[in-house]
């Protein structure tokens, strides 16, 4: 089901719902509404917006459950995590993040969200979230709070949150950008003007089967430009994208 069916389907539960309360109310009560309380009650109904809103940030845009490759720099305040799933190399990259990691690689649940990344250590059954300096983001954590789930680390401090995919055999790569101490953003070389995003952009993405997306904090932009991939043996076309600070 694609999430605008979900969405739809959400809506329409929602509102038959809240129809079918108020004639149980009505019925067994024999409750007559005056135009006033009518329009208090219509007033706490969500909107359409509001539900469209409450299910685009609660719903993954990428999920794995598998073994994770963690690559920290500090020097460059980033964090980024590195998925082998079903042929395909995923980079999930925290950008300048405060975030002090204590993650290490191996068996996590991973759920991508459009400001957030919500991860559940499948050993320890740890929850860890990090996510970009954004009020989104900050209703995500306390969506995932009404679940009922203990998070034991908090982060919300990343200028921005970015995917890279592509399917390629060297997936391995990580360990490339280890031994040279470089950043992975730096490794995908984000070096032309933005043919997605810009400024003004909140967020931006690219691509099918390989490409990537962002999206960033206030007073940056999301950019992401098309071009070849720089992971060795790898002729796959993909996104590099980042956020940039706006221009004064």
């Amino acid at each position: 089901m694609n999430i605008l069916n979900f969405k739809k389907l959400a809506i329409t539960a929602f509102i038959t719902l809240l129809g079918f309360g108020l004639s149980l109310e009505s019925t067994s009560n024999s409750v007559n509404f005056s135009a006033e309380e009518i329009g208090d009650l219509s007033s706490n109904v969500p909107s359409v917006d509001d539900i469209g809103n409450i299910i685009s940030r609660t719903q993954p845009i990428f999920t794995y459950s598998g073994n994770v490759k963690y690559w920290n720099n500090p020097a460059e305040k980033e964090l980024a995590l590195y998925i082998k799933d079903n042929g395909t190399a995923h980079y999930i990259v925290l950008q300048q993040t405060n975030y002090k990691s204590s993650l290490t690689d191996g068996n996590y649940k991973v759920e991508l969200f459009n400001t957030g990344l919500l991860l559940k250590n499948n050993t320890s059954n740890k929850f860890y979230f990090i996510a970009i300096d954004d009020n989104e983001a900050k209703e995500l954590l306390n969506d995932i709070y009404k679940r009922g789930q203990k998070v034991e680390g908090v982060d919300l401090s990343a200028k921005g949150i970015i995917h890279h995919y592509s399917p390629v055999d060297d997936l391995d790569a990580i360990d490339a950008v280890k031994l040279k101490n470089r950043s992975v953003l730096s490794y995908f070389k984000l070096n032309a003007e933005c043919n997605h995003g810009g400024p003004g952009a909140s967020s931006c993405s690219f691509g099918k089967f390989s490409g990537g997306s962002v999206s960033c904090k206030a007073g940056t932009y999301a950019c992401c430009v098309e071009n070849k991939s720089t992971l060795p043996s790898s002729k796959a076309i993909t996104a590099s994208c980042s956020c940039k600070d706006d221009r004064k």
